[in-house]
């Protein structure tokens, strides 16, 4: 489920969706389980795949079993701090949960990616891009992780590096849409190439 939720296609997500649901029946306490879920309506209510509110509602409620099934999962915290920031706009409330993240498990990819994003909301770029590039060089088949990078290369305007980053995204998921539209952009705006 994870892997299909990592693809960052709609079909991927509601296939994981599936999976997760399928793993619940099995192990209905299983907080990886409702981690995953959780993660993948936070990401459908973001990008406007399901209703916003109801996906806020359900990535909260997944979230919030997972961790009470196991309150020191470091990828469950993790999802919290962007709820806190996606959805209740409590930046200060993010950090912290970052913060139990990390001290829960301070390799955690997610953490880590979830740590970049809170930087970028700050204005951090630079320093955002280097726990992307961190992110990535874990888990280089990870095609939401490198979407990630190469917004982070396209708003610190490394032109060139955002080009290689999304070209690079779309051969390990020619089905990521949001990365044809913002190779076409940076293209356009950072490299003055309408064609």
């Amino acid at each position: 489920a994870k892997a299909l939720a990592d693809r960052g296609t709609p079909a991927g997500r509601v296939n994981a969706i599936r999976l997760y649901e399928q793993a619940l029946t099995v192990a209905p306490d299983e907080a990886r389980a409702w981690g995953g879920l959780g993660r993948i309506y936070f990401v459908q209510a973001v990008n406007g795949e399901i209703e916003r509110l109801d996906g806020a509602r359900r990535a909260r409620e997944a979230i919030d079993r997972a961790l009470m099934l196991e309150p020191r999962s470091s990828t469950a915290l993790a999802l919290r701090a962007r709820i806190a920031s996606d959805f209740d706009l409590d930046l200060p409330a993010a950090a912290r949960y970052l913060q139990q993240s990390l001290e829960a498990d301070s390799s955690n990819l997610a953490a880590i990616n979830n740590a970049a994003t809170l930087l970028e909301y700050v204005g951090r770029i630079d320093e955002a891009v280097v726990l992307y590039e961190y992110r990535t060089s874990r888990d280089p088949m990870n095609a939401a992780a490198l979407m990630n990078l190469a917004t982070a290369y396209a708003r610190a305007r490394r032109w060139d590096d955002a080009i290689a980053a999304y070209r690079e995204l779309l051969q390990l998921s020619p089905g990521y849409a949001a990365a044809s539209a913002s190779l076409g952009e940076v293209l356009l705006a950072g490299k003055g190439d309408a064609a």
